[in-house]
């Protein structure tokens, strides 16, 4: 098997993964991802594009979920630095996946936060106006998927 097979098996079970998880049995995605978040989500909406993957979440708050594959490690540390840069507080994540970080943006109520992991080749990112410990939450749910 060449580099590109593998690569296009590796993007068909992320798209497979991602859709599921996106449209699973109605109401269940929601459910376990606004458990973990301590939120009530609503409608989903998954798109694929290339090798991105998007889980949206519609309603009171802005909840997403991004599946990026063939993410090097050099590409997922300048997407962190590329934050800093923007004025986002960012911060490392130990214990989750091969790489993490935190990023923050406004405060209170205005917040946005994401918390991106890199596994392999592949790199999940959960932004929602939480903070660290319900979207770590929801990451090592997602990262046990992979």
């Amino acid at each position: 098997m060449d580099v590109r097979q593998i690569t296009a098996a590796a993007i068909t079970g992320l798209v497979v993964s991602t859709l599921a998880a996106c449209s699973g049995s109605p109401g269940a995605a929601p459910a376990v991802g606004g458990a973990a978040l301590q939120l009530p989500l609503g409608k989903q909406v998954a798109t694929l594009e290339g090798h991105v993957s998007v889980c949206a979440y519609l309603g009171r708050y802005m909840v997403m979920v991004r599946f990026q594959s063939g993410e090097t490690a050099s590409e997922f540390t300048q997407a962190r630095k590329s934050l800093a840069s923007l004025h986002q507080s960012v911060s490392g994540v130990d214990g989750l996946g091969d790489q993490a970080y935190f990023a923050s943006a406004g405060t209170g109520r205005t917040a946005t936060n994401t918390l991106a992991a890199r596994k392999g080749s592949i790199a999940v990112f959960v932004t929602a106006p939480k903070p660290l410990a319900p979207e770590r939450s929801l990451m090592t749910q997602l990262l046990a998927k992979l």
